[in-house]
């Protein structure tokens, strides 16, 4: 066998093992789903510096006629499992033996997350003291105190 016919060969073993390799990684991902930010930390007495190293920054905040000021903070939930696009992964990776997921993976990360579903998010209004201390947390469409204050707050996924 002449050696460029076989460095070929070597080529194509190669990329056939990466592609066994890397075969159900997008799968994978589609059937578990990916978690949020956990935001479970976050209560009141928290520091705002705290929450918003947690959170990002506020989309909007507002005084309240009582002088109470409130923020809008949207955090990512994760993804939801996806089981229609895993077995749909899962047919590709075994019609082409895995190859179609080292082509994904060869032009990048945001072509795979292009690949599953959006991300989803919620919406949380928290109040702060003078101090930049959390006095309260609510849900997006909570009605809002007078004062401001809650109790401890029970983050849903």
């Amino acid at each position: 066998m002449n050696p460029a016919a076989r460095v070929r060969r070597w080529g194509w073993l190669l990329a056939f093992a990466a592609a066994q390799a890397c075969a159900g990684c997008g799968a994978i991902t589609l059937a578990r789903g990916t978690p949020g930010i956990d935001v479970s930390e976050i209560q009141p007495g928290v520091t705002r510096a705290q929450a918003e190293a947690v959170l990002d920054k506020p989309q909007k905040d507002w005084m309240s006629r009582e002088g109470v000021h409130y923020f809008t903070y949207e955090y990512d939930t994760g993804r939801p499992a996806d089981i229609p696009d895993a077995a749909a992964f899962v047919f590709m990776d075994l019609v082409t033996a895995g190859l179609w997921e080292v082509m994904v993976a060869t032009q990048g990360r945001d072509v795979f997350k292009k690949s599953l579903p959006p991300s989803t998010s919620a919406r949380v209004v928290i109040s702060y003291d003078d101090g930049d201390v959390v006095r309260g947390i609510f849900g997006e469409f909570d009605t809002l105190p007078a004062d401001g204050l809650s109790g401890a707050y029970s983050w849903r996924k």
